[in-house]
This record gives C-alpha cells, sequence and structure tokens, in this order.
C-alpha cells in the first residue's frame, strides 16, 4: 500500500478544491468517485463532515481532499455549517 501526503498550502478557493477532488480521482479513479458521490449525495439523512471523514479515512482520504469532496457533494454553505458545528 502506497501512503503520500499532498501539500496545498500555495492555493486556496476554488483551485485549491478542484487541485483536492483532482487527487481523489487520480487515486480512487473516476468511476469509484462518481459512484461513491452519488451514492454520498443520496444519503438521508445527510452525513456529516465528522462521518464522511472517518468513512473515507478507509478509503485512504484523509485531510483537505475530505472537505473538498464534502462542499462538492453538499455544498459550500453545508461545509461552512459543518465546520461551524466542529468548532
Amino acid at each position: 500500500m502506497t501512503h503520500y501526503t499532498v501539500k496545498y498550502g500555495d492555493l486556496e478557493g476554488i483551485p485549491k478544491q478542484a487541485k483536492a477532488l483532482a487527487d481523489i480521482v487520480d487515486y480512487l479513479g473516476w468511476e469509484k468517485f462518481t459512484e461513491l458521490s452519488g451514492v454520498l449525495a443520496e444519503e438521508n439523512p445527510r452525513l456529516t463532515l465528522k462521518q464522511l471523514r472517518m468513512a473515507l479515512s478507509f478509503a485512504g482520504v484523509q485531510g483537505y481532499p475530505v472537505r473538498a469532496w464534502y462542499a462538492h457533494i453538499y455544498g459550500q454553505a453545508a461545509l461552512a455549517e459543518q465546520t461551524k458545528a466542529e468548532d
């Protein structure tokens, strides 16, 4: 199993999110990414950021990419709400 760390410190906003999503697609593959995105989008009630973070850790996705994927699935407002709830 390969382990690597990607740094996103030099990016902000949409470019940072796009890079993180592209890294997830590179890691999991397009088919798995779209399959999981669809399943997660249909989850009712919606997963919390904390729940998604735990679930994706089993697939090897951690750190900022989890936040980017959460925003991709549920929207920036939902991410802001979850981030506020974690504080």
